[in-house]
């Protein structure tokens, strides 16, 4: 495992060193940032690595803005649960209101029951459909969580699978609730 995660860590150096010399020449134009440095950035954002999504951004802050029009980066932190790279892509002018296959990215926190991402993202704008999901999603998991009587759960999603308590949903409900949104968004 060790291994596996040097060898990422360096790969990722080689593509930061690469870019950077390729950026201060005015050798690497937005298509080749997207080809070569996108698949490091989403590897930074699943491994939840702040500092190399920083280094990428720094590299060419209008290229990542870019990338970021057309590629959902915020939609994946928020997958994984990254909270500290979601508030530095939503810092940068990721789009919270975005939707990607139906979800947006508040859609996603809500499904994980993730209350720091449900925060982040209400106090970011999320617009009040999202908000009004977020509410149905959370009491709907509520109510199948107490009608099973359960305490935790095992979610499945894009590859993803988290372990979803019942402490969790009510975590997620209650900033809902500090955040006063109600079933009318």
């Amino acid at each position: 495992m060790y291994k596996r995660v040097s060898l990422m860590c360096l790969c990722a150096v080689l593509v930061v060193c690469y870019a950077s010399t390729a950026f201060a020449q005015n050798k690497m134009t937005v298509d080749e940032y997207v080809d070569k440095v996108v698949p490091a950035i989403r590897q930074a954002i699943i491994d939840g690595d702040l500092t190399s999504v920083k280094k990428y951004y720094n590299l060419n802050p209008d290229a990542f803005s870019t990338v970021m029009e057309s590629i959902p980066l915020l939609h994946a932190a928020t997958e994984v649960g990254e909270a500290a790279i979601a508030e530095f892509l939503i810092s940068k002018g990721a789009d919270v209101n975005r939707v990607k296959d139906g979800e947006t990215p508040l859609d996603i926190a809500c499904e994980w029951a993730d209350y720091r991402l449900v925060e982040i993202l209400i106090k970011s704008g999320a617009d009040k459909a999202s908000r009004k999901r977020a509410w149905m999603t959370l009491h709907a998991m509520r109510t199948v969580y107490e009608q099973r009587d359960m305490t935790a759960g095992q979610k499945e999603r894009n590859g993803v699978t988290r372990t979803i308590t019942m402490k969790d949903i009510k975590l997620a409900l209650a900033t809902l609730s500090k955040l006063g949104v109600t079933i009318a968004g």
